[in-house]
């Protein structure tokens, strides 16, 4: 899993500093490339070799058995594949690897999230940007489906979505589709864990947002909140604090600027009423 090695990777980290031991000494001791010690570290690995793992603890002399297992337990962990791998097409960064592990995840969109969207609004988007065969776009909503399933599961995170006005008044599909695709927003507004508001065309001045963002906050997994930011140029994650710190007052604005979840709840209730007339 995505965070498993990035966890994994810092406490490597942490080990060879206190352990007293450069990159360039631990690649020395083990033979192997100082850009595998980086590449370990930085957590941007995929399926560690625990073999390799396990040099490095006994390098670093981490001889208490339950320490070793649980960072053994993460190599592990991080080796296996995540659903998402299977639509690498569909997100070419991994998004789902993060929200999974994610306890509050809060997203901004011009359209209907992707965490919120109906199958039918899911498959009318993806014809829309030019996907013609059936497979192809079954294939690609099925995908989106199965990332929404973290909002069903026991422990949920916490999403509070911010939408613009304009994602609602665009007939994606048609007016039955994008009927449902409100309706279905009203029925998740209502859960516990899901707050939806919508920045309206005539909100106050508030800082232009290009594409979607998602900041993700991961509770007590100690990992940093990263942002995930989806425009024209491709799909790109966010690490710095001083980048996260910007999006979330970027986020903070929208919400200041938005009608308050009451009063969107209206206002989705307001346009399906019209859409009926």
């Amino acid at each position: 899993m995505t965070i498993m090695i990035r966890l994994l990777g810092r406490e490597l980290k942490n080990l060879r500093i206190r352990a007293g031991f450069t990159q360039e000494q631990v690649a020395e001791e083990l033979n192997c490339s100082v850009g595998r010690i980086v590449y370990t570290e930085s957590g941007k690995g995929s399926r560690p070799n625990l073999e390799y793992i396990r040099a490095l603890l006994d390098l670093y002399g981490v001889r208490d058995e339950a320490a070793r297992e649980t960072l053994i337990g993460l190599a592990r962990r991080g080796r296996q594949k995540g659903w998402w791998t299977f639509y690498s097409d569909l997100f070419p960064a991994g998004l789902p690897g993060w929200e999974e592990d994610a306890s509050v995840i809060r997203t901004y969109d011009n359209i209907i999230p992707g965490l919120l969207q109906t199958r039918d609004y899911a498959t009318a988007l993806f014809k829309g940007i030019g996907i013609h065969m059936p497979l192809d776009i079954e294939r690609k909503t099925a995908g989106r489906m199965r990332r929404q399933e973290i909002l069903r599961r026991e422990n949920p995170p916490e999403l509070w979505a911010v939408i613009d006005e304009a994602a609602l008044r665009r007939l994606v599909g048609g007016r039955e589709v994008m009927y449902a695709q409100l309706g279905h927003l009203l029925e998740l507004a209502s859960r516990p864990n899901i707050t939806i508001q919508i920045l309206p065309f005539d909100a106050d001045a508030y800082e232009p947002i290009d594409g979607t963002f998602h900041i993700l906050d991961f509770g007590e997994l100690e990992q940093p909140s990263l942002v995930y930011i989806a425009t024209a140029g491709g799909p790109a994650f966010l690490e710095r604090p001083e980048e996260v710190e910007r999006c979330t007052l970027v986020f903070d604005r929208a919400v200041m600027a938005s009608k308050s979840p009451q009063e969107s709840l209206r206002f989705i209730t307001d346009l399906m009423e019209h859409l009926k007339e």
